[in-house]
């Protein structure tokens, strides 16, 4: 996950669900994180935070494990 400066309430819950998934696959295993979203501005604000879009679907993103930064 590139550093993010975070500007508001959103950004930041995004964030913090990201360091929740890197502790739960810390626990009990995991590869990747995805999102499905509804349309391209979501898709894009997603990518943001470094997420990458599947080539099958492009408004699935999916982040792995490896890219979260530990806390």
């Amino acid at each position: 996950m590139p550093h993010v400066v975070v500007e508001n309430l959103g950004e930041l819950l995004v964030v913090y669900a990201v360091r929740q998934a890197k502790v739960a696959f810390n626990l009990i295993g995991g590869s990747f994180l995805f999102v499905d979203e509804k349309d391209d501005g979501l898709a894009k604000y997603y990518a943001r935070f470094g997420f990458v879009p599947i080539l099958d679907d492009p408004l699935t993103l999916c982040m792995p494990n490896a890219d979260i930064p530990d806390i």
